[in-house]
């Protein structure tokens, strides 16, 4: 036994450098290398154990009463052998990996036991902070939204109004502040081609309107080039995933926080065809990842953590359109994957939270929260049903062109090697092209939030074009159809580029002057044929049909069209998010019902030709594993058509394996995570562990231990002699299903619980393993191909050896 140990256990200078970690169990270790240590080897190992727990727990005042009260907040955390209730040791996850639910829930579990054994006054402390701590960070998070949303919504304004010239009393005033009260007589704004006293001509305006325009576009995407590309796009869709469970790490971080936000603010000042709203989630969301990283139990919990991230998705929503209920149905809708009641009831804090401070900052005095208030004289009439549907069918026609389109052209983006190698070129050429148009339509020259405004306002005196004199509507239709087209041209082709730029406005935009435009038609068709008993509901002395009416219908159908983000409810999917959005930046409580009635034929015309949404599509572009929850599935498969078989496996045995053996199989094969199973001859399932847990614990390992050492999994009758435990870091009840279990149970097992792996057995023998990738393949597979009898296909070609290798795992 002495002679074995010698040969398993290094020599006693490697064991005073080995981290605190490796000890799992100060005194068990300390009892396996006694016969080779001597005292004082014993009491440095000790000393070093406590300094670096000292250095881990500076940084979290609550970690230190934690630890000595054995409550556990690190995900990591030891835990003793012999209570095999406890969970095991986890490291942290690894980039672009999936997040183990189930393991996180039960860890937070843990910890409440842990809180519930602490006797006295100490445990109702812990166990009334340790329940006001997710509120916490709710609250911290909503008020953090809301002062970065008003200085980016600030800096916009300015910078878009530096554009057209300055403020005389102060350079840091905005046109609107500098001429507040006199907005038709304005001495005090000066515009570039009177900046040096001189009428420099229109010429000296265009100029610089180009100039300025150019330049805000070159510095956004020389911050995201150089700084963080993470910054670049909406980020929704990224979030979407991040949030079903997938670690990207650094796209949630500091950088791309301080990033993005410098580069929206210079995105949408530069007047591309692009939105605020989409990129203030990812802001919002990066705000919600760092908050919790001065609370261990939200840091090291991920499960936890997005929790926090739905909150902050609807405060970054509610924030940019001033919609708090809008907000959190939109985390529910669109991008939350875990929506429990305790998660909305903190979303709906945290947005309330976010919009109540920016209602009391009061950042551009209007003292109200509604972007564009409204004020309908009038109800809608039954014959207006008719242009309402027409709108929402050419609503749904541009959300499927839209989303087809910028794809493919996106697709084509990143593959290019012009354009990979051009990037912020892209962006000052998309910038200048839009410029020297924009500049001679008003409606493309301001900006997007204004024109909306105007748009949906029946009569608006303080513009360029006057939209209320009716002799004037050819004229400002034929503007109405430049701007529709250039803008849709425009943002088909901008968004995707190398900056921060999102898909809310945009469409909104594109609806609004489609309705408009339909507004004036059906206004003069009624007034034309005002006798004809169509239009008999219609007062005689006032006017019947508002433009401004079908401009809100428009932006509501556009808008769902493009996002198409839905419930279902009474097996119907409604735009439900989009409705409550419009009605809260309006405050057209009215038309409401015709808005809803547009929005379900707008997303009845755009799945006629997808399914998809633009998040859907570009998570799809970018092969993210995520499974969307309104994912169906209507086919009878059984799960062992899809999983891995065992054979194609690397497992590994529960004794009798050394750690060189191990290693040797890992560099071979690399797999996500390995099957446990009992030998070679009896493939009875004993857990699984994975790859980095396995890495992590055989990197330790070697500090102490040769390579010819032991590894086991289990615990066996008389464990004598050194060997390595691996038996903390592996999953001992992975879920497991039946090989005949059908996949559509699975889809809806990935759906609910969301698990790293799914293994199959056969009569308690490991048949194989379903991982989400391989359920992605598997309904990518059936979506493409849309076989009818899938059934009878998969009868034809039993012999997969006839089949593409990246196929056989498919069915």
């Amino acid at each position: 036994m002495e002679s074995k140990k010698n040969e398993c256990i290094k020599d006693d200078a490697r064991i005073e450098k080995a981290p605190s970690i490796i000890n799992e169990d100060i005194n068990r270790s300390l009892n396996v290398i006694r016969d080779s240590v001597n005292d004082e080897d014993i009491i440095s190992f000790r000393k070093k154990v406590k300094t670096n727990d000292n250095k881990w727990t500076k940084y979290f005042p609550m970690e230190k009463v934690y630890k000595k009260l054995g409550v556990t907040t690190d995900i990591r955390n030891e835990v003793n052998d012999e209570k095999e209730e406890e969970v095991g040791r986890r490291v942290a996850y690894d980039n672009f990996s999936t997040i183990d639910w189930l393991f996180d829930q039960t860890k937070a579990k843990q910890r409440k036991r842990d809180l519930k054994k602490v006797p006295g006054w100490k445990g109702k402390l812990l166990a009334i902070y340790d329940s006001s701590e997710s509120w916490m960070i709710t609250i911290i998070v909503g008020l953090a939204v809301a002062l970065i949303t008003t200085c980016i919504s600030i800096s916009i304004e300015w910078l878009s109004s530096i554009k057209n010239g300055f403020c005389r009393n102060g350079f840091h005033l905005n046109k609107k502040f500098c001429c507040l009260g006199d907005e038709e007589l304005c001495e005090d704004w000066i515009s570039w081609r009177n900046a040096d006293g001189r009428d420099g001509g229109e010429a000296i305006d265009y100029i610089m309107y180009v100039f300025l325009s150019c330049l805000f576009a070159f510095i956004a995407a020389f911050f995201v080039k150089k700084l963080q590309p993470y910054a670049a796009g909406s980020g929704i869709p990224e979030c979407k995933t991040i949030m079903g469970g997938f670690v990207i790490k650094g796209y949630l971080g500091l950088m791309s926080l301080v990033t993005k936000s410098i580069s929206l603010i210079f995105a949408v000042a530069a007047g591309l065809c692009i939105g605020k709203e989409g990129p203030l989630v990812h802001i919002a969301c990066c705000v919600g990842n760092i908050i919790p990283r001065f609370f261990p139990n939200h840091y090291y919990n991920e499960a936890k953590k997005r929790e926090i991230l739905s909150g902050a998705t609807a405060a970054g929503l509610a924030v940019a359109f001033g919609a708090p209920i809008g907000g959190v149905l939109f985390s529910l809708e669109e991008v939350s994957y875990y929506f429990p009641h305790t998660t909305m009831l903190r979303s709906f804090i945290c947005s309330l939270v976010a919009v109540s401070l920016l209602s009391l900052m009061n950042p551009f005095r209007t003292g109200k929260i509604i972007l564009f208030n409204v004020a309908y004289t009038s109800d809608w009439y039954s014959f207006e049903l008719f242009p309402f549907i027409l709108i929402g069918v050419f609503g749904g026609l541009f959300g499927a062109f839209f989303v087809h389109v910028n794809i493919k052209y996106t697709a084509y983006r990143k593959k290019s090697p012009f354009f990979k190698s051009n990037q912020m070129l892209e962006v000052i050429l998309l910038s200048a092209v839009t410029s020297l148009i924009a500049y001679f339509n008003p409606f493309l020259k301001y900006d997007s939030g204004e024109i909306i405004g105007i748009l949906f306002d029946n009569c608006h005196k303080h513009f360029p074009v006057d939209i209320c004199d009716r002799s004037n509507y050819g004229e400002l239709a034929g503007m109405l159809i430049w701007a529709l087209f250039f803008k849709i041209i425009m943002t088909t082709i901008t968004f995707g580029s190398k900056i921060p730029a999102g898909s809310f406005v945009p469409p909104i935009l594109i609806g609004a002057c489609f309705g408009r435009i339909v507004g004036l038609a059906a206004q003069t068709i009624q007034e034309y044929f005002s006798y004809s008993p169509i239009f008999a509901s219609c007062p005689v002395e006032s006017q019947c049909v508002y433009p401004g009416v079908y401009a809100l219908i428009g932006a509501a159908a556009f808008l769902g069209g493009v996002s198409r983000m839905v419930s279902k409810q009474f097996f119907l999917y409604i735009n439900v998010s989009v409705a409550v959005i419009m009605f809260e930046i309006t405050g057209a409580a009215a038309y409401i019902l015709p808005i809803m009635i547009t929005l379900i034929v707008a997303k009845s015309t755009a799945d006629y030709f997808g399914k998809d949404g633009i998040a859907e599509a570009i998570i799809h572009l970018n092969r993210y594993p995520f499974i969307d929850q309104k994912e169906e599935y209507n086919h009878i498969i059984p799960a062992s058509r899809v999983m891995t078989d065992y054979s194609n496996l690397t497992n590994f045995y529960s004794r009798g394996m050394t750690m060189s053996e191990i290693t040797h199989l890992i560099e071979k094969k690399s797999f996500k995570g390995y099957p446990v199973v009992y030998t070679a001859s009896d493939p009875t399932l004993i857990g699984y562990i994975s790859k980095s847990d396995l890495l992590f614990a055989l990197g330790e390992a070697k500090r102490l231990y040769n390579e010819d050492c032991e590894c086991r999994f289990v615990k066996g009758e008389s464990d004598t002699g050194p060997f390595i435990d691996l038996r903390k870091w592996m999953d001992h009840s992975p879920i497991t299903i039946c090989h005949k279990f059908q996949m559509g149970a699975v889809l809806e097992i990935f759906k609910k619980l969301g698990p790293k792996i799914v293994i199959v057995t056969r009569h308690g023998k490991l048949a194989g393993i379903i991982t989400r990738k391989d359920v992605l393949r598997h309904l990518a597979f059936l979506h493409r191909f849309e076989v009818k009898e899938f059934k009878e296909l998969t009868e034809l070609v039993n012999d997969k050896s006839v089949l593409p290798i990246n196929m056989r795992a498919i069915i």
